[in-house]
């Protein structure tokens, strides 16, 4: 008769987690969920009392520092609503009067246009053509008293919209050169020049839109704006729509 042997190796069980831990656990894990099913937060918004043509001034509440004009109802067009708000930078676009463009052709295929800003400094240029590139190499460099500078070399740009930024000081002038080659010339139809700067505290504004802690905004006329808390929005204004300009004061009411 044979025998068997069966061995059989001892574990040492592992210790079970405190049921306690666990239930203090729940409640952060639930509030998680619902969070998250609910989605983002929603920005507060407020309809201004006055909804007619022309300047105005909201005071800026507490529960939304980021007051700003909002895109309901006016979709891409709020792009062309100037606004501002106290002692914060905005991008002002400089009067047209105050820049000047000369087109030149050097080289078979290429032709550069120079643009001059005087009366102030300048951080942007926006040039809008009379057709988009399809990926033709552009160069762009920047004048200073210092000598030139390259900001963009041979990059390739698509669209009819072209925006070249610097944070150079001192910067006179700016050349922008299109390697078109066998393509269509490409054609400068409009250009402006741009500055970030505290709107709130230039020489230049009317004394009615220094209020503190104030949203500025033009009301286009024959819609209804809302102003909603989007701090992210990058907010812009031209420079000649605020001369002569005076603001009328709104209340805001909830939404």
């Amino acid at each position: 008769m044979t025998t068997k042997i069966v061995t059989t190796r001892m574990t040492t069980p592992k210790p079970a987690r405190p049921a306690g831990k666990l239930q203090a656990w729940t409640p952060a894990l639930l509030a998680g969920f619902l969070i998250a099913a609910a989605g983002p937060a929603q920005a507060k918004c407020f309809a201004p009392s006055d909804q007619t043509v022309g300047w105005k001034r909201a005071p800026i509440p507490d529960a939304a520092p980021g007051l700003a004009v909002s895109d309901s109802g006016l979709g891409s067009s709020r792009e062309w609503v100037g606004q501002f708000r106290s002692d914060e930078q905005a991008l002002v676009w400089l009067n047209s009067e105050q820049g000047t463009m000369a087109a030149a052709t050097y080289h078979p295929g290429r032709i550069e246009y120079t643009f001059r800003v005087s009366g102030g400094e300048w951080q942007m240029l926006q040039i809008e053509l009379a057709r988009g590139l399809a990926g033709e190499k552009v160069d762009a460099i920047a004048y200073t008293s210092g000598g030139p500078v390259p900001l963009w070399l041979e990059r390739r740009v698509s669209g009819a919209d072209v925006t070249v930024e610097w944070s150079l000081p001192g910067v006179y002038a700016v050349a922008v050169s299109f390697h078109h080659h066998l393509r269509e010339r490409p054609v400068v139809t409009s250009w402006r020049a741009g500055v970030h700067t505290t709107v709130s505290a230039a020489a230049w504004l009317p004394v009615g839109f220094r209020q503190p802690r104030s949203l500025y905004y033009y009301h286009p006329g024959g819609r209804t704006l809302l102003l909603c808390d989007e701090p992210d929005y990058a907010l812009k204004v031209r420079r000649d729509a605020l001369t002569g300009a005076e603001p009328m004061a709104v209340r805001l009411l909830p939404r």
